[in-house]
C-alpha cells in the first residue's frame, strides 16, 4: 500500500504543476492544500459507470454541483472503510455550517468485478445514506478507463489482490477536478486523512473558487 500512495503523491505533484497557471496576473495564489489545487482545472473525458442502484451515471450527473471523490473495494480491510468514515465525519462538520454544504461524495470501487451495484448498494449506505457507490458499466469496459485517468487514479487488480493509491478528489460544478487532497502520516507511521484538515482545505479551494469567479466577472465588465 504505501508504495501505491508515494506513487500517488508523485503523480499529485506533477499535477501540481498546473497551479502556476494564472488568467489574470493580479489574482491571488491558490490556496496551501494538504494537496493541490489545479488551475486549470482539468476536464474529464466522456465515461459511463453504474451507480449503485444499477443506474447509469456519466459526466452529465457530475454538472452543476461540487462532488468529492473517493476509491477502493468493498473489501478492503482497513484503508478504504477509514477513509469514508473519516469523510463521513466531515460531512458532519460540514452540515453544522451555513454554507458550502452542496456536496455530494461518490465511492468508486476499482474492483469491478465483484463490486456490482448491488454490493455497494449493501456496503456504501453503511457510511452514509447520501453517498453514491460507483462502479465499471459492464456494456462499456473501456469507459470506465476515461474516468480513473482523468482523476489520476492508481490501481492495480490482480490474482494477488488489490492495490490502490490513496487519494481524494475534488470536482467544481463543470466537473473538471479541481483539487486533490492526500492523505497525512500518523503518529504510527501510516497514512490517514485528518477530518479537521479536510473540512479546512475543501473550505479552502470553495473560497478561492468563488473569489476567482467574481474576479473574472468584474474582469469582464
Amino acid at each position: 500500500m504505501r508504495r501505491w500512495i508515494l506513487v500517488a503523491t508523485g503523480l499529485l505533484l506533477i499535477l501540481s504543476g498546473a497551479t502556476g497557471y494564472h488568467i489574470l496576473t493580479h489574482y491571488a495564489p491558490p490556496p496551501t492544500l494538504q494537496g493541490a489545487y489545479l488551475q486549470p482545472a482539468r476536464k474529464l473525458d466522456a465515461f459511463t459507470l453504474l451507480d449503485h442502484h444499477g443506474s447509469p451515471f456519466d459526466r452529465s450527473d457530475l454538472k452543476g454541483q461540487w462532488h468529492l471523490i473517493s476509491y477502493g473495494y468493498t473489501h478492503c480491510p482497513d484503508i478504504c472503510p477509514t477513509t469514508l468514515v473519516q469523510v463521513a465525519d466531515m460531512m458532519a462538520l460540514l452540515e453544522q455550517t451555513e454554507d458550502y454544504q452542496d456536496l455530494r461524495v461518490l465511492f468508486y470501487s476499482v474492483d469491478g468485478d465483484r463490486d456490482r451495484p448491488e454490493v455497494l448498494a449493501q456496503y456504501v449506505p453503511y457510511f452514509h445514506p447520501q453517498f453514491i457507490g460507483l462502479t465499471r458499466a459492464e456494456q462499456s469496459r473501456r469507459q470506465h478507463k476515461n474516468f480513473e485517468q482523468g482523476l489520476g487514479i492508481m490501481a492495480r487488480v490482480g490474482p494477488e489482490g488489490v492495490e490502490h493509491g490513496l487519494m481524494l478528489f475534488l470536482l467544481n460544478p463543470r466537473a473538471q477536478l479541481q483539487a486533490v487532497f492526500k492523505p497525512q502520516r500518523n503518529e504510527r507511521g501510516n497514512y490517514q486523512f485528518s477530518v479537521s484538515q479536510l473540512l479546512k482545505d475543501y473550505r479552502a479551494v470553495r473560497d478561492y473558487y468563488a473569489t476567482q469567479a467574481d474576479a473574472i466577472r468584474s474582469w469582464a465588465e
